[in-house]
């Protein structure tokens, strides 16, 4: 399980976010993606 803690930056296709994971306090950065971006228009792909 993780905290989100702020958001990094963003870009077209994902945001990067630091995370903290809740059972040692270790921060990570976390690439999301949105659905939208992941899919191509002309085949669903």
């Amino acid at each position: 399980m993780f905290k989100p803690l702020k958001k990094l930056g963003k870009g077209n296709f994902a945001s990067v976010y630091e995370v903290e994971r809740v059972t040692d306090h270790a921060r990570f950065a976390v690439k999301a993606f949105s659905k939208q971006s992941c899919f191509n228009g002309k085949n669903g792909k």
